[in-house]
């Protein structure tokens, strides 16, 4: 039933079961205008939330939204308060829709577009648990902040105990706002799977160019190394009008289309965060972890 019929059938409804016909004629707009905002409501969650979360560029043949099972998690950071206003875009990890994107590294390198001066915001922090939420890394990665705002890096630290295949991972980065109150700093949140690379997977890396693997990534919906592997080259080859155009069908591709021409910096330094007192850094971060 189209959407302007199921309005005036429910108005029809509506009218026929209220007995008092005065009120039923003196609330009559108050009514109809209820109704009809109910209905732009509709149309409007309809267009945002109801669309497919592959939402496919023009020309893109990839598909990184596995079997399509979501995971609970936010690619886009919230309203932001204190040193972090709001922007647009806002900060953003370059995932899938899902949440939960695939890689066949044991230290894979996760994606962030940072909208803030680096000189106002220098610091950020990557949390990383298992499947039962456990710390994978001891403390929490200490990111110092180059060359933003712009797109960039994390690579996970090879001190830490590699990803194990068919597991998932929950990954917290939060923007340093605040350090007196977290709770107003901006944080995104989503899932890595590592999987075991298939045997046709690898013949076809053995046979593409160097530069060309990330399109075998693409196409065999492993995310964060195709992801990787694209702005390797690009770094390389700013230029190239195809690398420009299979850039945009990735983003496109996982509904980050308004990231397209954000550039991407070389960053960071890397850290374990360092305190005075044995344990005590140990201890916050289960505290963060309870709170997540």
């Amino acid at each position: 039933m189209a959407r302007t019929n199921l309005y005036f059938t429910t108005l029809f409804i509506f009218l026929s079961l209220t007995v008092n016909t005065d009120s039923v004629k003196k609330n009559y707009l108050q009514i109809s205008s209820v109704l009809l905002w109910a209905e732009n409501s509709s149309q409007e969650n309809f267009e945002t939330e109801g669309k497919p979360n592959n939402i496919q560029g023009a020309g893109s043949r990839y598909n990184f939204e596995g079997d399509g099972r979501p995971q609970p998690g936010n690619r886009r950071g919230g309203a932001s308060r204190g040193n972090c206003p709001p922007t647009q875009p806002p900060l953003t990890a370059l995932i899938p829709a899902t949440n939960l994107g695939l890689t066949t590294q044991e230290y894979p390198t996760l994606w962030f577009y940072i909208p803030y001066n680096s000189t106002d915001i220098r610091q950020a922090e990557l949390m990383l648990l298992d499947e039962n939420q456990r710390p994978v890394l001891e403390k929490p990665m200490k990111v110092q902040l180059s060359g933003t705002p712009g797109i960039i890096g994390v690579t996970l630290p090879s001190t830490a105990k590699p990803l194990e295949l068919e597991r998932e991972y929950h990954w917290f980065f939060e923007l340093v706002c605040d350090s007196e109150n977290p709770s107003n700093n901006p944080r995104v949140d989503g899932w890595i799977k590592r999987v075991q690379p298939s045997s046709e997977l690898i013949a076809q890396l053995e046979n593409n160019q160097t530069e060309k693997s990330y399109l075998v990534y693409a196409e065999n919906g492993i995310w964060y190394d195709a992801l990787t592997r694209i702005i390797e080259v690009m770094r390389v080859n700013p230029t190239d009008s195809t690398l420009t155009n299979d850039w945009s069908n990735f983003l496109e591709s996982v509904g980050l289309g308004e990231l397209i021409p954000t550039p991407m910096t070389d960053c960071c330094s890397f850290s374990e965060i360092q305190t005075s007192v044995e344990g005590e850094e140990s201890q916050s971060f289960r505290r963060k972890i309870s709170q997540l």
